[in-house]
């Protein structure tokens, strides 16, 4: 959606409005194009791959008689939403972005019968986990996380499309070894947390304090044992070379 452009009819009236690099938003309060009558609801318009995204609970818009909730953009797209018709434009010669170019592709190419990973297909859940786990790893698009990072701060994150738009950008193989070990370990975490808290987990850490203190008895006992075991063996040796250990205790007591 480089350089793009959607064209606003509504009453009569035709206004035409820039897109912006990355994301627009076209809809209630908040929005950078403001549709009269959209309420809380948005469209989110993507620029690479180019495409709408609904984002709200009321009206979904409609193109070709199909209402949409999510879908590619192409030049002379037109899009009824809350009695405006929104038209997608982009200059002649403006071809699609790569990363439109590369799905088209993967999409063309054939796919193993056993390929691993989990599909597109397993929806939003795995998504935005799928895109946290890029950007815990570091292998996320930089550009891309920075952006959504002052999304957050500036109070408008919206989870569908910040996992939409780091995944076109910075997807790795489905069975890429960083995020499976990742996954694995998070797998893992999830499985012992329920030992880790509520009646369980207070049992469970009681159960570790009281075998650490027993732990410490031990070791305290041990070093007195060895203690005096030397200290016999000590007096043993002085007896052995003629000291008396009576006179040893009047020295200690003052009494000699």
């Amino acid at each position: 959606m480089a350089e793009g452009w959607i064209e606003i009819e509504h009453g009569g009236e035709v206004r035409r409005e820039a897109l912006r690099p990355g994301l627009t938003r076209a809809g209630g309060p908040g929005a950078e194009i403001v549709i009269a009558g959209a309420g809380a609801d948005q469209l989110h318009l993507w620029d690479s791959p180019a495409r709408v995204v609904f984002v709200g609970t009321g009206e979904r818009p409609v193109r070709a008689g199909v209402r949409l909730e999510e879908a590619e953009l192409f030049p002379g797209d037109r899009l009824e939403w809350h009695g405006h018709v929104l038209a997608y434009g982009r200059p002649a010669g403006a071809g699609a972005p790569a990363a439109l170019e590369e799905i088209h592709a993967a999409v063309a190419a054939p796919v193993p019968a056993a390929a691993p990973g989990p599909a597109p297909a397993e929806g939003r859940a795995w998504r935005r986990i799928r895109a946290g786990l890029l950007v815990e790893l570091g292998i996320a698009d930089r550009s891309a996380a920075s952006r959504w990072q002052q999304a957050v701060l500036g109070g408008e994150f919206d989870a569908d499309a910040c996992a939409r738009d780091i995944l076109a950008r910075s997807d790795p193989p489905a069975d890429d070894p960083r995020v499976v070990e990742r996954a694995g370990r998070l797998l893992r975490d999830f499985l012992m947390m329920p030992l880790q808290t509520g009646v369980r987990g207070a049992g469970r850490r009681a159960r570790q304090r009281v075998r650490g203190g027993l732990a410490f008895l031990i070791a305290q006992g041990l070093a007195l044992l060895a203690f005096c075991v030397l200290a016999a063996i000590a007096l043993a040796v002085a007896r052995w070379q003629g000291a008396s250990i009576d006179r040893l205790l009047d020295v200690l007591l003052f009494r000699g």
